[in-house]
């Protein structure tokens, strides 16, 4: 795979893909649709199924009704999921952990039109550590959604957390919060924990 990006960054480049493809092109209706397909990406196998539809109404985009299911590397999916901002909080982390998602994109994409994004994903029993032996989670489990909101772009985009626990070496820490805007962003949350 070249490259996949989006406005927010390059999410992979350069990167192995290894695909069993089913796809079926419709001329009369101008829809192409996967079935039964699958791609393995960073040693992962995700399931792809959906539509994607030429509008003769729309000629600047195509319409997307995409789904993408499956495990990835935890580091990886936060990049993804957390604005750009936050990068350097992520700086030199690793962790052998597998993120469950399930992003689907829906409505139009051009050139100059996002579509509407939801990743919605989840860890059990998660790790990540730093350089600094002293930073370091040693289970982490999670269910959060990232979706660009329905202005498909960062000022519309909100990030929540609806189960958030953190085990650590210094103690453990339970969060719920909601992110919005991510131009300016706000933030709402509940943290408890020792």
């Amino acid at each position: 795979l070249s490259y996949l990006r989006t406005r927010a960054g390059t999410l992979f480049e350069r990167e192995p893909v290894t695909a069993w493809v089913n796809y079926k092109y419709t001329f009369e209706n101008r829809q192409g649709q996967f079935y039964h397909t699958r791609a393995t990406l960073n040693g992962d196998t995700i399931r792809v199924s959906g539509t994607h539809t030429v509008d003769p109404k729309q000629p600047a985009g195509t319409m997307m009704a995409l789904r993408f299911v499956g495990n990835q590397p935890l580091v990886d999916v936060l990049h993804a999921a957390l604005p750009s901002r936050l990068d350097p909080y992520l700086a030199g982390a690793t962790s052998p952990s597998k993120a469950h998602i399930h992003y689907t994109i829906t409505g139009l994409s051009g050139p100059k039109i996002s579509p509407r994004n939801v990743l919605t994903f989840g860890l059990r029993g998660a790790s990540l550590q730093w350089p600094d032996p002293a930073r370091r989670i040693n289970r982490w489990d999670l269910r959060g959604t990232y979706d660009n909101g329905p202005a498909h772009n960062i000022r519309s985009t909100v990030l929540t957390l609806r189960h958030c626990r953190i085990y650590s070496s210094v103690g453990q820490l339970d969060v719920a919060l909601t992110l919005r805007d991510f131009k300016r962003p706000f933030l709402d949350g509940r943290l408890r924990g020792r």
